[in-house]
């Protein structure tokens, strides 16, 4: 196989499902804490996060850690491998804590 061969038959389609995955958890994490943030204002109710993680020998071992911890408010941010995330996927985050992350957010009330 030569290198164009490598590189149009395996690595873009690789990187181009890499990015699609990471933009999707991206895109719906996102969508949903815009949501709950709205929720809170529409009814008056006070939401606190969770971070959700991936139940497998994937996850990563910073992930797995975020996922143990107690809710916080909405406001806040995430402690993943010491960087603070706003949410799995946030933006802001360095590649090695976002790219292929399968993780989640959920929501609970005290209510």
């Amino acid at each position: 196989m030569t290198i164009d061969e490598l590189y149009l038959e395996q690595f873009i389609p690789n990187r181009s499902e890499t990015i699609a995955r990471t933009e999707v958890v991206r895109a719906s994490n996102f969508g949903s804490m815009s949501a709950a943030m709205q929720a809170e204002d529409d009814f008056d109710i006070e939401l606190k996060k969770i971070w959700i993680r991936t139940y497998d020998s994937r996850v990563r071992d910073a992930h797995a850690k975020a996922g143990s911890h107690k809710p916080i408010p909405l406001d806040e941010k995430f402690v993943v491998g010491g960087e603070k995330l706003l949410m799995p996927g946030d933006p802001n985050g360095s590649a090695s804590n976002t790219i292929r992350c399968r993780c989640a957010i959920g929501y609970e009330s005290d209510d």
